[in-house]
């Protein structure tokens, strides 16, 4: 909040969040954690206030992987949604798509160390569902994979994804973060490398 003129009450902030809300476009979006219900959509919760938009979209803008989703339809959660991590979100998906064995249960025995390969089995299963539970995606990690990183929750859920859908907001929080990065911090010189 401090490196915004205004912090935040930052007035591009406030007129994106202005334009946002009477397009329209965020009253009725997917929700990953919502995958599988017999509901999936819900307004954005950048619509709740201008703070919480600043915050819901700048994670979709500082999210920056997973292009491959960046242009898939926004309307089908198997397609624009990066992988699930939510053990409960999960299963909810497996069930309705009738799969009734996580083909994963066996992370041991993939050879491969690429990141996908924690993917693959459940692919071959149902070809555009992408689902890893929270001990997958540690393993993800571990092996260095920075196709498994943090998106936002809403859609769009990603910065290409935000482009495609957005285009006008997405140059304005550009602006925003463009902004953000020549802020100099005016006690730099008073912290240390580890604190405060």
């Amino acid at each position: 909040q401090h490196c915004l003129k205004d912090g935040l009450d930052n007035g591009p902030v406030a007129e994106l969040y202005k334009q946002a809300k009477l397009s329209g476009r965020y009253d009725q979006v997917l929700r990953r954690d919502w995958a599988g219900l017999e509901e999936e959509y819900d307004l954005a919760y950048a619509m709740v206030d201008r703070k919480e938009f600043f915050a819901e979209i700048s994670v979709a803008y500082l999210c920056n992987g997973y292009k491959s989703l960046n242009k898939a339809d926004p309307n089908i959660i198997e397609e624009c949604s990066p992988p699930l991590l939510h053990p409960a979100v999960m299963e909810r998906v497996m069930e309705h798509h009738g799969i009734k064995d996580n083909p994963l249960d066996n992370v041991d025995n993939l050879r491969s160390p690429s990141c996908w390969s924690l993917f693959r089995g459940i692919r071959r299963a149902t070809p555009k569902v992408r689902i890893v539970d929270p001990i997958f995606a540690e393993a993800a990690r571990s092996r260095c994979c920075v196709n498994v990183e943090h998106c936002n929750k809403f859609y769009p859920f990603t910065r290409g994804q935000l482009r495609f859908y957005d285009p006008e907001l997405f140059r304005g929080i550009q602006n925003v973060w463009r902004e953000i990065s020549m802020w100099d911090d005016p006690l730099q010189s008073n912290r240390s490398c580890c604190g405060v």
